[in-house]
């Protein structure tokens, strides 16, 4: 999904946003915070998810396709 400077994906577990860079991560599990409050994009343990679905948005809807 994009909007604005915005740029999202989802996961079956997970939503990241960046809004105009990974510097204004957002990152959301639905298996434990279905309701998006707690952002986990800079806590450490997360390093590994952010830095993929980072990689998804960089890679464009296209490429994100063929990673499914």
């Amino acid at each position: 999904t994009c909007m604005g400077n915005g740029t999202s994906v989802r996961t079956d577990r997970y939503r990241y946003n960046e809004w105009g860079g990974p510097e204004q991560a957002e990152l959301y599990d639905h298996e434990t915070d279905p309701r998006e409050l707690r952002n986990l994009a800079k806590d450490p343990k997360y390093k590994d998810v952010v830095a993929e679905l980072s990689a998804l948005i960089k890679g464009g809807w296209k490429a994100a396709l063929t990673t499914q």
